[in-house]
């Protein structure tokens, strides 16, 4: 990380070491690579003639380890003593004649390869320092491993993905921990939570005019975390957006969400933060939080309800076709329906966060609360075969669950369930 902050070059490297596209375009030049100079080398060992490189680093590897030196003409008296003696591991020596071969002289005009005799392979084992190339190679499959190992060990975040588009309609893929190149010419740099949860960190655009925004848009069965130039961290829920200003060098910061988010604003922010269901069929209110508010807000555009709970702080509904505000305190919900807002008491925080720590939690719930959201997280169509049943359920699971296991749980319960491809269909 320090290493990264140094230099503007830095961090493009390091996005193109780390981008899926640009690693496998540097692998496939190395392949292509290594297979023309491996059929140089056939050519001056036969007995490798039949023999065809593993795509893999390791099935290299073992190719090179288990094939026998050839001791032709030029290369007699050559002993496997001095091989030894070379301290140099079958890949080492196999990647030093590979690379002996690539270097060239100019006869009359001609290119030719520079052979490879006894001497010239006992000269190269005698350097201790390896050839440029070679170094290159290994120092890219390293590279390589290394980045597909640290990757690998965040597979649990495989759903954190979503798509940024800027006012002016540019798009930016930035998806699961990959990210890519596009993302940090966007502006957006990495970290993690205590968690350990991928954070995509949102650059301020002093700049940029005061009406330019960026949307951020999650997929059914993604989810997201963005932290905006402030420190202020939002995540958000699956099939979500949200809509924040470039420019963060303004007092008051207009946030605008379409599905369900948690936001997490910092105790010394300097900005004033009004937060808005992104719908244009509604009268929206405008959500005042206050510095170290915590609040989750669902307001899907297909759902004529907006719930807005506060977990800490304080803040203010303001209901815009009138000038009545609204103060709430931690544990109470805003339940807004069209132009009316009723609050509730001592509502319960794990239950409505539970989204946001992996997980379904339902004590006692009604189906339009719990079918929605495994709609949205699995990315299905819940049909319903009759009247929606109303009987109470409760559903405790992570969400990493595979859906059968949910509609099985459901089933115990006493619903009927088929399933067909995308479509869940629910019998009362």
């Amino acid at each position: 990380m320090a290493w990264r902050s140094q230099d503007p070059e830095n961090e493009k490297l390091f996005f193109q070491m780390t981008d899926p596209d640009s690693l496998r375009t540097i692998m496939q030049e190395y392949y292509e690579e290594r297979d023309r100079d491996f059929e140089k080398l056939k050519k001056r060992l036969p007995q490798l003639s039949e023999t065809r490189l593993s795509g893999s680093v390791d099935g290299t590897i073992n190719i090179f380890s288990e094939t026998e030196v050839l001791e032709d003409d030029d290369q007699a008296g050559f002993s496997e003593d001095e091989y030894d003696s070379s301290g140099l591991s079958p890949v080492e020596y196999w990647g030093s004649m590979i690379s002996r071969l690539d270097d060239t002289k100019k006869f009359e005009g001609e290119t030719k390869v520079v052979p490879i005799t006894r001497r010239t392979i006992k000269s190269m084992l005698r350097i201790k320092k390896r050839p440029l190339r070679y170094l290159a190679r290994v120092a890219g499959i390293v590279a390589l491993l290394f980045f597909a190992n640290y990757l690998s060990t965040d597979t649990k975040y495989k759903n954190y993905r979503a798509e940024m588009v800027s006012s002016d309609g540019i798009k930016t893929m930035t998806e699961d921990f990959n990210r890519g190149y596009e993302a940090g010419k966007a502006g957006i740099k990495f970290g993690k939570t205590d968690k350990g949860e991928p954070i995509y960190i949102a650059a301020n655009e002093p700049r940029a005019k005061k009406d330019k925004t960026y949307s951020l848009h999650t997929a059914p069965s993604g989810e997201f975390i963005l932290q905006l130039p402030d420190g202020t961290l939002i995540w958000m829920n699956a099939a979500s957006r949200i809509k924040y200003p470039a420019n963060f060098d303004q007092d008051t910061i207009r946030i605008e969400v379409d599905g369900e988010v948690y936001i997490e604003i910092i105790k010394n922010t300097t900005h004033h933060f009004l937060i808005t269901p992104l719908t244009a069929n509604r009268q929206p209110p405008t959500i005042h939080a206050q510095p170290s508010s915590n609040l989750n807000i669902n307001t899907y555009s297909d759902n004529d309800e907006m719930l807005v709970t506060l977990i800490r702080g304080a803040a203010d509904a303001k209901m815009n076709i009138s000038d009545i505000k609204y103060h709430f305190i931690n544990g109470q919900q805003a339940l807004i329906i069209h132009d009316t807002l009723a609050l509730i008491r001592d509502v319960n925080e794990e239950e409505i966060i539970a989204w946001k720590n992996g997980e379904f939690n339902y004590k006692d719930a009604g189906l339009p609360l719990i079918l929605p959201a495994i709609a949205k997280w699995y990315n299905v169509d819940i049909q319903y075969g009759s009247q929606i049943p109303d009987k109470k359920f409760s559903l405790r699971m992570p969400r990493n669950t595979p859906l059968s296991k949910v509609l099985e749980n459901l089933q115990k319960q006493g619903l009927h369930i088929t399933q067909h491809g995308k479509t869940v269909t629910i019998w009362k």
